[in-house]
């Protein structure tokens, strides 16, 4: 789990970090004393927002922006300073396109059944602990101790001697008989073949056997993202950053999206003495920040971190990854796309579609949805 000391998150306000308010929600203010208290948004945005629970629910099944919603609800300020940097975050984004439906249902969810979002969080934090959250709800954050390729190494170490095949590219799926058909010109004869990818490579694959649902799959928007990983001494970090992370809003006009303590957050990142820091950057918003070569891109988080926290030392060392075509865009409609994909898949025994596209972002969703289908 996260270290319980850094279970706190900051925001950039004009080029300083804020810490994030206790009680608040994603966008949604639930403990009003500790909100007014802080300075991540104006007194005209913390009284919009503070006013939430008497804005009319709106009516009807209809899909709605992400952007629409925070604004409807909460007001622009709010949508700009907190919902875009903390949802928009997670996505890689932009608000504006993203659906409420695809990405947060319960959020629609506690308008239709209260009338409000701060009165249901209200409601359901005197029972489970939602009125005391402060950001991220730090308890579902978690990994594993010696980091993520243990549960490759462990899922590799349970399949059979000759299963596993690296280094074989796929040219397509083939559909009767079911085949894999490699680039090498090899066919592997197949029961089942599930195809855990992003949708647009999964379409090229089966552009040949089903083009209806190559199609679908094709539709599905994706932005492309890079972590930059700088190792420092602790020494070299102004004490108080102190937490999980932070956010950045797009109005700050900074070349990061945010960046997460990693050595803070999780034990074990580092060495005794040191301090990992894993910035994120690109996505809808920033996409001429990935232009840059790893050399570049390196420079520009060292003064991102200069400017935004005070971190004036040369890394010890760095560690660039790109992720192309790595962030699906749920965007308007998606859940009716994707309930097509669906039904087109069904009619194809043995075909199973998994990955980040479909129905949540994580590797927790991920996984939920590959033991679904299985």
């Amino acid at each position: 789990p996260t270290s319980p000391a850094a279970r706190r998150s900051f925001i950039v306000r004009r080029g300083r970090p804020v810490p994030v308010p206790e009680g608040l929600y994603l966008m949604a203010p639930v403990r009003l004393g500790a909100f007014c208290a802080s300075p991540i948004v104006s007194w005209r945005a913390k009284l919009r927002m503070a006013c939430e629970p008497w804005v009319p629910a709106r009516r009807g099944s209809e899909d709605e922006s992400v952007a629409s919603f925070v604004r409807r609800r909460f007001g622009r300020e709010a949508l700009q300073r907190v919902g875009q940097p903390m949802i928009g975050g997670i996505y890689a984004g932009d608000l504006d396109r993203l659906s409420l439906e695809a990405t947060l249902p319960r959020f629609r969810q506690l308008e239709r059944r209260h009338g409000s979002v701060i009165r249901g969080l209200q409601r359901a934090g005197r029972s489970g602990g939602a009125a005391r959250a402060s950001g991220p709800r730090y308890g579902l954050f978690v990994s594993l101790r010696h980091g993520l390729k243990t549960l490759v190494e462990a899922l590799r170490a349970r399949l059979p001697d000759g299963a596993l095949h690296t280094g074989a590219r796929v040219a397509a799926i083939e559909r009767a008989p079911m085949r894999v058909r490699l680039h090498d010109g090899r066919a592997l004869e197949a029961d089942s073949v599930c195809v855990a990818m992003s949708a647009p490579r999964a379409a090229a694959l089966l552009q040949t056997a089903a083009p209806a649902l190559a199609q679908q799959l094709g539709g599905i928007r994706y932005e492309a993202v890079a972590t930059v990983n700088l190792g420092f001494l602790e020494q070299d970090v102004p004490d108080g950053l102190r937490g999980a992370g932070l956010v950045v809003p797009a109005v700050e006009r900074r070349a990061m999206i945010g960046c997460s303590f990693s050595s803070l957050k999780f034990p074990e990142r580092a060495p005794a003495g040191g301090w990992l820091v894993r910035a994120f950057v690109g996505g809808a918003l920033h996409r001429d920040v990935l232009a840059h070569d790893d050399t570049a891109l390196v420079r520009v988080v060292q003064e991102e971190l200069r400017a935004l926290l005070g971190v004036t030392a040369a890394p010890r060392c760095a560690l660039v990854s790109r992720h192309p075509e790595s962030m699906p865009q749920y965007d308007l409609g998606h859940l009716g796309r994707v309930a097509a994909i669906e039904e087109e898949a069904r009619a194809w025994r043995g075909l199973q579609l998994l990955g980040n596209g479909f129905r949540g972002l994580g590797v927790p969703d991920c996984i939920w949805r590959a033991a679904w289908h299985w």
